[in-house]
């Protein structure tokens, strides 16, 4: 029988036979409705729905993560210590001045300081140790100078 005929297509797809996804912005019966997600999510291809990237939440992935929390919709809490916060994303401690480790909770060493312990200490032999906050020199007692 000759004649013509017409698919409908399930929400999210297009094309004389639904063989085309719909663009990217666009979701719903024939594509028709446009995506309301943020640049940090994407859009749902039948419903619409916002999927979240990592280190951000909201209905349309218009949200980072609160501090303390990271991964996708900002469901898991971070582990850092000392005070550190972490990457909304990965979940990596951003170390502050005087610690180092996976978790911040290493104290640098006697002759290192600064961010994640990365800095030598310019300090004699005849210092106490060196400040991991500040790099400055601590001298044991009847020694003095930087």
């Amino acid at each position: 029988m000759n004649g013509t005929y017409s698919c409908t297509c399930s929400p999210g797809y297009h094309g004389h036979t639904c063989q085309h996804p719909c663009k990217s912005g666009y979701y719903g019966y024939n594509c028709s409705k446009q995506c309301q997600c943020t640049r940090h999510g994407t859009c749902d291809l039948a419903t619409g729905h916002c999927n979240c990237k990592r280190g951000y939440h909201g209905t349309y992935c218009e949200l980072g993560c609160s501090p303390g929390y990271f991964g996708y919709n900002c469901a898991q809490k971070c582990q850092c210590k000392n005070g550190v916060s972490c990457d909304g994303g990965t979940g990596l401690c951003n170390c502050t001045l005087g610690w180092t480790g996976a978790m911040c909770n290493k104290p640098c060493s006697w002759n290192i300081w600064g961010v994640n312990c990365t800095l030598n200490c310019s300090c004699s032999k005849s210092a106490k140790y060196c400040d991991r906050f500040t790099g400055k020199c601590i001298c044991f007692p009847g020694y003095v100078g930087e």
